[in-house]
């Protein structure tokens, strides 16, 4: 990993990490994860917000970690 730049804030009960990774090898990653009680919801709220807010397109979102993406699993 080069570069790492992390966000963190709560809006409500709901904790919102935000990273931008740059990771040799793969490339630039933005990470979001909402820590809350209800994960499905959550994630659903994840990729509405990256879509929405950060114009990221359907298949450009990756859902798994950077090691499975560098065993290419």
């Amino acid at each position: 990993m080069r570069g790492k730049c992390y966000f963190c804030t709560f809006i409500g009960n709901i904790c919102i990490s935000i990273n931008f990774d740059d990771i040799k090898g793969l490339g630039k990653f933005i990470e979001v994860e909402l820590i809350g009680e209800d994960p499905e919801s959550l994630r659903k709220k994840i990729i509405l917000f990256v879509k929405e807010k950060l114009g990221i397109t359907e298949d450009s979102i990756i859902e798994k970690g950077y090691v499975k993406l560098m065993l290419n699993e």
